[in-house]
């Protein structure tokens, strides 16, 4: 199960972001779709997280969404009435997912060429 949270701090100051209580209704549903989405995932190490809360001049109040591995992490900024549909809601959330594994797919395969140059280089040294 995909663990999620919604953080109100603003870890800059480490004070709380008052947030109306109408926009943590809107990611609160946000963050169910989120939920749905991994409902039947064995993925363990998955984190995600709503953060960083401001009320952007011009653009109204913005949340990121964060979605991380203990080793990398991605996320984006979404205006919170764009996330009032739950269609356009679950839209936005796999555009979030989808760079998330493209990038560490990639990151990982370049971890196991790494792994396996390693292990070549070490079975030609042991051969000798």
């Amino acid at each position: 199960m995909l663990k999620t949270s919604i953080d109100t701090i603003d870890h800059r100051t480490e004070r709380k972001v008052d947030v109306p209580p109408e926009f943590l209704e809107v990611v609160a549903r946000a963050d169910g779709i989120l939920r749905e989405q991994f409902m039947n995932s064995r993925v363990s190490v998955l984190e995600a997280s709503w953060c960083r809360f401001e009320n952007v001049p011009g653009q109204g109040w913005c949340v990121q969404l964060d979605v991380f591995t203990p080793v990398y992490g991605f996320g984006q900024q979404f205006r919170i009435e764009d996330l009032r549909d739950p269609t356009a809601a679950k839209r936005m959330i796999w555009s979030v997912l989808d760079e998330f594994a493209q990038t560490y797919s990639d990151k990982v395969d370049e971890q196991l060429r790494t792994i396996r140059a390693d292990l070549k280089q070490l079975r030609s040294v042991g051969a000798n």
